[in-house]
């Protein structure tokens, strides 16, 4: 998606974005912020300020609403801190501390992974008990959305699973299932640790764009990491060790975790099998090999051509 420029911006919405900042000399835009209809650094005569900001009826309005509200009470030691918050001319804006710093490279052998993890570790503990704020629970987030469930009461789903997945189904849809009760936490989880979410700063890690926190365990986050450490390179067994030397997921269940692993390769292969696109078609596949790992119950699952042409889900 991109961005509106200033000069696009409704003129209610750049007099509340100067009434709050005082005189403006620069606008950057920001290269990440895709869900978002503005993402600028504005410079002025006191400071940098990120502000981001959506139409409201923008179907992600719901999302910068959740990372205001959770933003307001998390530590400055985790996330920026909210300066403001408004809603001019129909529209929903959040202004918080400009940071200066780099996204964090996952690959094998980074520096940088000692400095993720380390922010894992910190995390969970300041996060656990979670900040008193209404929050819904990933265990309740994952029972509302089974997705080798959904997938396996679908044949036109099924059909586009090689033979081998579609005999592991009933097994992985029971496994799918335990994952909920396996989740009960009082951590407040982030669930999005993507690499334009964490940012490494002179006064260290934070974590960025708080649209999908959840209750949880405190081994959450680095859960949902390992995909994306995959994804930069890591077989299964590098990105566990990695992962082992955060505290909180050495000492998880290992059967909670992977539970975990099945529903979230299940999360994903739904939605790229019911939305598809390129780069969800990627993660699903890594999220099925993480699983595969960790349960031996998911095969590799190479495309094949399906019988409508399309291709069956790698």
């Amino acid at each position: 998606m991109s961005h509106l420029d200033w000069d696009q911006l409704p003129g209610p919405v750049r007099a509340a974005i100067t009434e709050h900042t005082g005189p403006i000399e620069q606008v950057v835009p920001a290269a990440d912020g895709a869900a978002s209809d503005l993402a600028v650094t504005v410079h002025t005569v006191t400071g940098r300020v990120f502000v981001k900001g959506v139409r409201g009826d923008h179907p992600a309005a719901w999302m910068l609403r959740n990372q205001t509200r959770f933003t307001r009470v998390l530590p400055a030691e985790v996330t920026p801190p909210l300066l403001w918050s408004a809603e001019p001319d129909g529209w929903l804006l959040i202004a918080t501390d400009h940071l200066d710093g780099r996204h964090p490279s996952l690959a094998p052998g980074s520096p940088d992974l000692p400095a993720v993890a380390d922010a894992l570790t910190r995390f969970a503990a300041v996060l656990t008990p979670a900040p008193h704020q209404p929050c819904r629970s990933l265990a309740d987030r994952w029972r509302r959305l089974p997705g080798w469930a959904l997938i396996a009461d679908d044949p036109a789903l099924t059909d586009q699973l090689n033979p081998a997945t579609r005999s592991q189904l009933a097994d992985l849809a029971e496994l799918e299932a335990a994952a909920p009760g396996r989740l009960d936490g009082d951590t407040l989880a982030h669930t999005d640790p993507v690499l334009a979410n964490i940012m490494l700063t002179r006064c260290g890690p934070r974590m960025l764009d708080w649209s999908f926190p959840a209750l949880a365990p405190a081994w959450t986050d680095t859960a949902f990491l390992v995909p994306r450490l995959l994804d930069a390179g890591h077989t299964p067994q590098q990105a566990e060790r990695w992962a082992a030397t955060i505290p909180a997921y050495a000492a998880a269940d290992p059967d909670a975790v992977s539970a975990f692993a099945a529903a979230l390769a299940g999360l994903w292969t739904y939605r790229t099998l019911t939305a598809p696109n390129p780069r969800q078609t990627q993660l699903a596949s890594i999220a099925r090999r993480w699983a595969h790992h960790r349960t031996t119950l998911v095969t590799t699952w190479p495309p094949t051509p399906s019988p409508a042409g399309s291709v069956a889900a790698p």
